[in-house]
């Protein structure tokens, strides 16, 4: 009896080391801890090719740790991967859209007030627009008030034209608002500052920070006292003939002229003189000889 029950205890504890290395054997296979994805993301010319692109999977490490997320997980984001090789992989518009499904998870109020936006009426409807990683990038993403971040004062404009360029950007930089933000002011209004960051409505929407009713308010964050017939004024125009931007056009065009007829004029005359001067001067020495 003694001995079957040695042979039966012997027997009980190989079978639970058997499963105690399988299940650490699984943890292992299933570690996607940082460590593991850099093992991979970690180096600089790891990329995949996609539709006849090279699309780069490169993390800089030292970027994620100084964002504003360098603490977390790579599954607090990328809570999808659960083997690798992954399955199932997406890029480009695809992955932004669920990276910003994610994003939901912790920044919920934003979420919120995005859905409700434009930006975010249009992902509902399947189109192209704007998303979390757009505007604050992926992995160096750091807070508003850091230089290097994306939606920092001083880049918020050239972050904005990404999408909405050409007319809108001219007329922005051409702006009191556009020429002070470049010249270094601290407190000249950025996009943001009349449309907000998440909440960005249409002027045609009554709720729209920059909608006729609201504007005088928007306004008024800058400027003190901001009356009503501030909404008649118009922020993004372009020089042009015709349109808004038409009396600035017509006036910088008259001084344009009358500078370029004054300069010639006084230089016609300097040398008239010039010449005049010349002809005393010879005629004065004819006379003593």
């Amino acid at each position: 009896m003694a001995y079957k029950r040695i042979l039966f205890s012997v027997l009980l504890c190989m079978m639970l080391m058997l499963i105690t290395t399988a299940v650490a054997l699984a943890a292992e296979d299933n570690d996607f801890s940082n460590e593991t994805c850099l093992q991979c993301h970690g180096a600089k010319n790891f990329s995949v090719e996609r539709e006849g692109k090279t699309i780069p999977l490169y993390v800089d490490i030292e970027k994620f740790q100084q964002s504003t997320h360098g603490t977390n997980l790579c599954t607090s984001c990328h809570a999808n991967i659960d083997s690798i090789p992954h399955k199932n992989v997406v890029y480009d518009e695809k992955l932004a859209a669920e990276i910003a499904e994610e994003c939901e998870t912790c920044h919920g109020d934003v979420n919120a007030e995005y859905r409700s936006s434009v930006h975010g009426q249009l992902e509902a409807k399947g189109e192209s627009t704007a998303l979390c990683a757009d505007c604050h990038g992926t992995h160096g993403i750091r807070k508003k008030e850091d230089p290097e971040s994306l939606i920092h004062r001083n880049n918020i404009t050239n972050t904005c034209t990404k999408c909405h360029d050409e007319e809108v950007k001219e007329s922005y930089a051409e702006s009191f608002h556009g020429k002070a933000v470049n010249l270094g002011s601290s407190n000249a209004a950025t996009c943001v500052s009349c449309h907000t960051g998440h909440k960005i409505l249409g002027p045609e929407d009554p709720k729209s920070t920059v909608s006729k009713e609201n504007l005088p308010e928007t306004c008024a964050k800058c400027h003190f006292k901001a009356q009503p017939n501030y909404a008649k004024g118009i922020e993004h125009w372009t020089f042009e003939p015709t349109g808004p931007g038409a009396p600035m056009y017509w006036t910088l065009k008259f001084f344009t002229w009358l500078t370029i007829m004054t300069v010639t004029l006084l230089v016609i005359h300097i040398e008239l003189e010039l010449v005049r001067k010349y002809k005393e001067a010879k005629e004065g020495q004819d006379n003593q000889h």
